[in-house]
């Protein structure tokens, strides 16, 4: 029994170009390397034209459950079925979006035989617009941030009062150490949880590459498994490396411009100070 074809038996009764027409939040399992993530895919294709009333769905969804693996030679292929399964529509471009969460096992601060799991989100975008492929991927990088301005604040507050005690007495350097464990406290510095969001312009794929530069540039990045010495080292990363947003945004800026040719960046710190967020960007191009 011959089915009725709505798309090529009516016809169109506003002609217009379109440029994308797809499937957005497929659920699929992909690899990556040898991780195995569960990817929502956003596809797509042009629709140039104008005599067409729609593409085919079903075709975009059999060509993304083919994908399996996340590779750029992977990507690219699939980007060319989709436009050749739209011949008859004329397209010449499509689009892939992908998401997920990268599972990544990381050491303790200070025992490294003690690991936890930890995850980053990433997107990653392939394309092809008339022969031209394109492919970027952007990864959120939690870590915490101390700002500088409220450690100046808080160190003038322990200093008064380390004065308004001892201003007329001599204090042994023992004393000293012992008034600062019971009163350094006294007035502490914010700090935040802080998230880095890297885009990288690139026809291939180094995501842990990229995390771990981002990792190594901020120095603070969140923790996993975590004892009192662990916490204890994270204290003491966090108060030698005080940071605005700013400092951030530039000591980013700085470690991908040695590493990549193309990328953005936008940094966000989640006051704890007030309900609003303190928030920077810095890009080398625009993609």
């Amino acid at each position: 029994m011959s089915l009725p074809d709505i798309c090529s038996e009516q016809t169109v009764s506003k002609s217009s170009t379109l440029s994308w027409v797809g499937m957005e939040n497929i659920a699929l399992p992909l690899y990556i390397d040898d991780t195995l993530v569960t990817a929502k895919i956003n596809v797509y294709v042009n629709l140039p034209c104008t005599q067409t009333k729609g593409i085919h769905m079903s075709r975009l969804y059999r060509i993304c459950n083919s994908i399996k693996n996340i590779t750029t030679e992977r990507l690219e292929h699939s980007l060319n079925e989709l436009i050749d399964s739209h011949i008859s529509c004329q397209t010449n471009a499509a689009k892939i979006e992908i998401y997920f969460e990268l599972p990544v096992e990381r050491p303790a601060l200070t025992d490294l035989a003690l690991t936890g799991w930890k995850t980053y989100p990433v997107k990653i975008t392939v394309q092809k617009v008339q022969q031209t492929f394109s492919l970027d991927y952007q990864v959120d990088v939690e870590y915490s941030s101390t700002c500088p301005c409220s450690a100046a604040l808080a160190r003038q507050l322990i200093s008064q009062k380390f004065l308004q005690q001892h201003k007329q007495t001599q204090v042994a350097c023992v004393d000293v150490a012992n008034w600062l464990t019971e009163h350094a406290s006294s007035a502490t510095p914010h700090s935040q949880r802080s998230i880095a969001t890297l885009a990288i312009q690139t026809q291939h794929f180094d995501i842990m590459g990229l995390i771990d530069h981002i990792e190594h540039a901020l120095k603070t990045p969140t923790q996993t498994a975590v004892k009192r010495t662990d916490e204890q080292a994270f204290a003491q990363l966090n108060g030698e490396n005080l940071m605005f947003v700013e400092d951030a945004t530039r000591r980013l800026s700085e470690v991908l411009s040695k590493h990549y040719a193309h990328w953005q960046v936008k940094v966000n710190h989640l006051e704890s100070l007030h309900s609003h967020n303190a928030v920077a960007y810095s890009a080398n191009t625009a993609f």
